[in-house]
């Protein structure tokens, strides 16, 4: 230790706000029972004590904002890599010797050294003597995840008909046998074709025109009731006799036997073999392999449209079309139920005469599996299954794929009992996705349930804000008796003037209203004149148009007078690469808490997950409005708005739970393991995969899978929601970038990812829905450029080129991120000055923007929208708006 003189130090202490790294008990202050009791309380992870002979020094891992006169002890902050206890200036700091810790006391400097100090461990100093313990118990083992199944698989027509089907037989394996047998010899047709177009021809010329006409009437019962039996013997004779297939032969004798059996009612063997027609959504193909039996009589789409397999004439085909109808009709008259649908449905391929058919029998469980396995639309399985009785299947499906609205249309005119009551599951559905509004919309015309609206409408305004706003526009149209109460609160909103935000939100729902009421008109007469002012006085929210609508609205005729001529200002915006120059951005100061993720709020609020400090909403000034006391690393956010999950990883299990924003409560859904997982849901319907497996789960009902599909080609890595697509990124020998439509969720791509010889890394493109890889390349007028490949007009379509400074990527991209979303972001890796962050226009490649991070702690990233979430575990959170070049600093305190 070395004493030097203080008399230059101008500041000997710390005062107010710092970032404190160390405490210092002196030993002249407190004994050492006393010190321990504060070590112990002061205590944090990591933290490491140094025992002196003048007191003890507890330092942390990482420094903590506290305000120094609150704290009981010496506050210490780090100045290069010495811990010190008063704000020493340059000047200052030169005239000492290097030292681990400088301690300003009594006058002088005191110089010391960690190498003549004790170096502490805490667990020394705790007595456990008096404990037994016990093995613990590894409660994975007694784990158990839901793998639940909400939604049974879906069924053919075997499968719900059973035993009434005949069994299959074994003549339809040998044909299958043969024709793989004959598809892959690929033989030309030999000479018989001819010889048989031959015979045709003569035997065509014995047949009248009126038996002609009678076996192609399109009524079955009228055309072949006309025609002898030789006559249509000499017809089919004539039909069969000129098929045009590799195996004309046999094609013609499979098909004289299959009618023959229909003739003569043997309708088992009858339907075992007959050949399906071809309906209008099946392309027509040329069959090259032998005609055979099915193996049962099963629905199946895969065999759908093989009227034309054998390239027969369209006469046979009439002539067989009507064999059908003529045995459906049998069968319908005699009771037989099951066969005849098994004729609509897979032989006459007329799927929705065959749904009809079962209606008009009542068997609306049967219509609606069938419908669901033919992927009719969804409002009409909706239907089918509410009429069945089965609500939970129902329910599932208008979730899954957002069903309810144009479910509950095509139920009130027939079935208004049922149409009520899946009005309130919708409503129900919307309120649980935070969607508070639009739930009142749903069950307000049901007088029984107003009762459970108001309350919703109530939820809405408690939430301040925006959402607030909207619900008093709701509230003028629904219950304007009950506006006056309110006038305080419109009062506020109207004249305080930070509030235009909220106003713009009021007035963007007027305008969105068809029938307004005195009370919604009165509501825009007294917003208008504020609403003028804000457009000209630089908060314009709304365009000039929606202005001038909002004045016409309003009918307030004295302001149309006084109005002056000319158009009303619109909100300029500006994105960033419209800057004439890069904008330099410093990264926000630090805040107190360690901030893991984030997601952007309504009304410049965010949500934050604290780790296992819980979340937190916070404004615009980083001030905490609301917590959640539950542990939060990631941030899983509804597309409303109001709702969240937060979740957090233990070992292999993410442990899950459901944030309510607008009613402040928290909801535990389980453990779920997974690899990947969506950061957008609708409140309900959330996205997850593990390896080759991805599953649709619905979080309101114990994670159980609605939807799934197994055994994918490789692992998926990436997968990205949007309100209309969903997209997967799956590694595997040649890694694939599949597209599903929302919400029907049907497969729109299934492309293949041909990466470049260099390529270093691949994802997804989350703002145009592509996949790009990048590649680094050596120009020898720019240098080493950074080239982006997407897909988005095929693969290889487009490419941008990014000229990189070579002093920062001396590595080959090895220490460079890549962020693609509204616009292009590279991190590159930290040095001693810090981080940092570039922007660069998607469509020019021109940086438009320069980040600089601190170098003490390593930036996260969120896309957003319409720009970046950019946060670090030091309680820095910085938002940048990229259409409006908006940039907002936020210190979490």
């Amino acid at each position: 230790m070395s004493n030097l003189p203080s008399s230059a130090i101008r500041h000997p202490q710390l005062t107010g706000e710092q970032d404190i790294v160390a405490l210092w008990f002196p030993a002249d202050w407190f004994n050492q029972q006393h010190r321990l009791m504060l070590i112990l309380k002061h205590w944090q992870k990591e933290a490491q004590i140094y025992r002196f002979e003048q007191g003890d020094l507890l330092c942390y891992r990482d420094a903590r904002r506290l305000y120094c006169e609150k704290i009981v002890g010496w506050p210490m902050i780090r100045l290069g890599r010495t811990y010190c206890s008063a704000p020493l200036e340059t000047i200052e700091i030169a005239t000492l010797p290097p030292a681990d810790v400088w301690l300003v006391r009594s006058g002088q400097v005191e110089a010391m050294h960690f190498s003549n100090a004790e170096k502490v461990s805490l667990s020394n100093w705790i007595d456990i003597a008096g404990y037994d313990f016990q093995d613990t118990y590894d409660c994975y083992d007694a784990l158990t995840l839901n793998q639940t199944e909400l939604l049974a698989k879906t069924q053919d027509v075997r499968t719900m008909l059973g035993d009434k089907i005949p069994p299959v037989s074994n003549e339809q394996q040998q044909f299958l046998q043969a024709a793989k047998k004959r598809a892959q010899s690929n033989k030309t047709v030999n000479s018989s074709g001819s010889l048989a177009s031959l015979a045709s021809k003569l035997i065509s010329g014995l047949i009248s025109k009126k038996t002609t006409s009678a076996i192609t009437d399109s009524d079955p019962q009228k055309g072949l009731s006309q025609v002898s039996h030789w006559q249509r013997w000499l017809a089919k004779l004539a039909m069969t006799s000129g098929l045009s297939s590799i195996m004309g032969r046999q094609h013609a004798n499979y098909i004289r036997r299959m009618m023959e059996m229909f003739e003569s009612d043997d309708i088992e063997n009858a339907l075992r073999h007959a050949l399906p027609l071809g309906s209008d959504d099946v392309s027509q193909q040329q069959m090259l392999g032998r005609l055979q039996a099915r193996q049962n009589l099963n629905v199946n789409q895969s065999y759908s449209g093989s009227g034309a397999f054998v390239g027969i004439s369209s006469q046979l085909q009439q002539y067989l079309q009507q064999l059908y109808r003529q045995q459906f009709t049998r069968l319908d008259q005699t009771g037989r139920i099951d066969e005849a649908l098994f004729v609509l449905a897979e032989l006459l391929q007329v799927r929705q005469e065959a749904l009809d058919y079962l209606e008009k029998h009542q068997r609306y469980q049967q219509a609606a599996e069938l419908a669901r396995s033919w992927r009719f639309p969804t409002a009409q399985i909706i239907r089918l299954y509410c009429c069945s009785g089965d609500w939970q299947t129902a329910v599932t499906i208008a979730r899954l794929e957002n069903g309810f609205a144009s479910a509950v249309l095509l139920l009130e005119p027939n079935w208004p009992d049922a149409a009520k009551r899946l009005r309130v599951e919708w409503a129900q559905s919307l309120a649980k996705q935070g969607k508070w509004l639009d739930a009142v919309d749903a069950v307000w015309r049901l007088a029984e349930e107003q009762h459970q609206a108001q309350q919703w409408l109530l939820n809405a305004e408690s939430a301040g804000g925006q959402l607030a706003a909207r619900a008093l526009v709701k509230r003028s149209l629904l219950l304007p008796d009950t506006l006056d109460i309110y006038q305080s609160y419109l009062s506020k909103l109207i004249h305080t003037a930070d509030r235009y935000q909220d106003r713009a939100a009021l007035a963007a729902e007027l305008l969105a209203v068809q029938q307004h009421t005195p009370a919604s008109r009165g509501l825009a007469k007294g917003l208008v004149r504020t609403m003028i002012s804000d457009q000209f006085s630089g908060h314009a929210q709304l365009t000039g148009n929606e202005i001038t609508k909002l004045i016409a609205l309003s009918d307030d005729k004295v302001l149309k007078n006084d109005l002056p001529q000319g158009k009303f200002p619109s909100p300029e915006l500006k994105s960033f690469e419209q800057q004439k120059k890069v904008i330099d951005i410093i990264a926000p100061e630090p805040g107190l808490h360690e901030i893991y993720d984030a997601a952007v709020l309504l009304d410049q609020r965010y949500l934050v997950a604290l780790g296992e400090a819980g979340a937190a909403i916070v404004n615009s000034t980083g001030q905490i409005v609301s917590r959640y006391s539950v542990p939060a690393y990631r941030i899983v956010l509804a597309h409303s708005r109001q709702v969240a999950l937060v979740l957090t990883r233990r070992d292999e299990i993410w442990l899950v739970n459901k944030l309510d924003l607008v009613l402040h409560t928290v909801t535990e859904l389980g453990m779920v393991k997974m690899d990947v997982y969506a950061q957008q849901f609708d409140g309900i319907i959330w996205s997850i995969a593990e390896g080759n497996h991805i599953r649709v789960v619905d979080v309101e009902r114990n994670m159980g899978t609605l939807w799934q599909v197994n055994d994918l080609p490789g692992n998926v890595t990436a997968v990205n929601t949007t309100l209309k697509e969903e997209q997967w990124l799956i590694m595997a020998k040649e890694p694939e970038f599949w597209r599903y439509s929302l919400p029907e969720r049907r497969l729109t791509a299934r492309d293949n990812i041909s990466l470049f010889e260099n390529s270093t890394w691949i994802g997804i493109d989350s703002h145009s829905s592509a996949i790009f890889c990048s590649e680094f390349v050596r120009d020898q007028q720019n240098g080493l450029v950074l080239c982006l490949h997407s897909n988005k007009s095929g693969y290889r379509g487009t490419t941008n080129r990014i000229a990189l400074p070579d002093d920062m990527m001396e590595k080959q991209g090895r220490d460079l991120q890549i962020h693609l979303g509204v616009c292009t972001m590279l991190i590159f890796a930290p040095d001693e000055q810090g981080q940092e962050i570039n922007l660069y226009s998607k469509n020019q490649t021109q940086m438009c923007a320069s980040i600089h991070w601190s170098e003490d702690s390593t930036p996260n990233i969120r896309m957003l929208d319409d720009g970046w979430l950019i946060f670090d575990r030091k309680g820095r959170l910085l938002h940048l708006d990229w259409h409006r070049s908006g940039i907002r600093h936020i210190s979490v305190r």
